[in-house]
């Protein structure tokens, strides 16, 4: 974590914990291929295709990978 610049710290922290929420909820609700519309998913194996732990996109956008590193290190 400590490799992180503290100016992604900052602006993805609160991001995470909101993302936990909508994580929470799709995991209740057993939604495990939801993606943004704009990210075509045309060419990736089924997989890919799913919300890794909920997260929103999975790792098929910028944002998600940001929240994702994040998470990890922390």
């Amino acid at each position: 974590m400590f490799d992180t610049p503290i100016e992604d710290i900052l602006r993805y922290y609160p991001l995470l914990w909101w993302d936990m929420l909508q994580m929470q909820e799709r995991a209740n609700q057993k939604r495990y291929q939801e993606f943004a519309r704009e990210i075509d998913t045309e060419g990736y194996p089924g997989y890919y295709l799913q919300n890794f732990h909920h997260q929103t996109d999975g790792y098929l956008s910028d944002w998600s990978a940001n929240l994702y590193d994040l998470g990890a290190r922390i």
